[in-house]
C-alpha cells in the first residue's frame, strides 16, 4: 500500500493543544475536517470540535459543547451535518444524548436522547442512517437520519468495541470483545442480520487494541487503528504516530486520516 512517506500534519499547524483528541471525521463534499475531544480551556467544562480546512490545513472554526463528555462523532456529507454523541452532564442528572449539528452554521439543531451510553455513530449516507453503538447493553441503536428518531435496535453478542459502514454494500462491521480478544461481525443493513463473524485479534498483554475501524466503500478496504502496536492494519501494518485513536477516510481523493493522542498529531495515508 502506497503511503504518503506516512506524512505527519504537526499539532502546532492545527493549533489543538487546547484539545485532549478524541474523534476525527471528514466531509469530502466541502473538504472539511472535524476534529474533537475534551477542553483544556478554563473558560469551561465540555467539548470541543475543531472545524478545519482541508485545502489550506487551517482551523476556521470551533464549536463549542459545553458540560458534553464527547464520546463519538460522524459525519453526513450528503445533508452536510455532525452528529456529536456523548454524556450531558449537570448537577441534577447526566444523559446520554446526540447533538445533531448544521455543518454550514457549524451550530447544535436537535438534541437526540438516547437510553444507553453510546461511543461509535456511523452513518449511511445512501439511506441516510446513523448506527449508534452501546457497549453497555451489547446493542446497535438505528437512527433514521431524516427525522432524527430511533427506529431499530439490534442485538450483539459481547460487548461492542466499534462499528464502520460501507456505504456501497450496505454492510456493517461491528467489533465485539470477549475474553481472549475481539471479533468482527458482518452485518446486512437492510435485513440487522450478521452474515459472517471472524477473529480480528487476540489480547495482547490483556488489552483489546483495535481502537477504530473505517471502511474505503471504493475499494471495500476495512481499516484497522491498533493503539497498542501504533500501526493501522488491513492485512499489512502502517506505523502512524503515538496513539492513534481514530480514523477516517476522505472518498474523494482516498486518503486515510489518523488522529494520533498522545504525539497530538495526524498521520495521512494515501490508499
Amino acid at each position: 500500500m502506497e503511503t504518503l512517506s506516512n506524512e505527519t500534519i504537526s499539532s502546532d499547524t492545527f493549533s489543538l493543544n487546547d484539545t485532549d483528541l478524541k474523534k476525527i471525521v471528514i466531509n469530502p463534499i466541502t473538504n472539511t475536517i472535524y476534529v474533537a475531544g475534551d477542553s483544556h480551556s478554563s473558560d469551561f467544562t465540555g467539548s470541543i470540535i475543531h472545524v478545519i480546512d482541508g485545502s489550506s490545513n487551517q482551523i476556521i472554526d470551533k464549536i463549542i459543547l459545553k458540560n458534553m463528555d464527547l464520546q463519538s462523532l460522524a459525519v453526513n456529507p450528503n445533508t452536510n451535518t455532525i452528529y456529536a454523541g456523548g454524556t450531558i452532564q449537570s448537577k441534577f442528572r447526566n444523559r446520554n444524548a446526540i447533538k445533531v449539528i448544521n455543518g454550514s452554521r457549524n451550530m447544535v439543531t436537535n438534541t437526540i436522547g438516547t437510553k444507553s451510553i453510546g461511543s461509535p455513530i456511523v452513518v449511511n449516507t445512501n439511506t441516510n442512517t446513523l448506527y449508534l453503538a452501546t457497549s453497555n447493553n451489547k446493542t446497535i441503536t438505528v437512527i433514521n437520519g431524516t427525522n432524527n428518531r430511533i427506529v431499530d435496535t439490534i442485538s450483539q453478542a459481547g460487548h461492542i468495541d466499534n462499528i464502520a459502514v460501507n456505504i456501497n454494500t450496505n454492510r456493517v462491521y461491528v467489533v465485539t470483545l470477549s475474553s481472549t480478544g475481539s471479533n468482527m461481525n458482518v452485518i446486512d443493513g437492510t435485513t440487522g442480520q450478521i452474515v459472517d463473524t471472524f477473529l480480528l485479534d487476540t489480547m495482547i498483554f490483556a488489552i483489546h487494541t483495535p481502537v477504530s475501524i473505517v471502511v474505503n466503500p471504493n475499494t471495500n478496504k476495512v481499516y484497522v487503528a491498533d493503539s497498542a502496536l501504533d500501526n493501522v492494519k488491513i492485512i499489512e501494518s502502517i506505523t502512524v504516530g503515538k496513539t492513534p485513536v481514530d480514523i477516517d477516510v476522505n472518498i474523494s481523493n482516498d486518503h486515510i486520516y489518523v488522529s494520533n493522542q498522545i504525539s497530538g498529531d495526524i498521520t495521512v495515508i494515501q490508499d
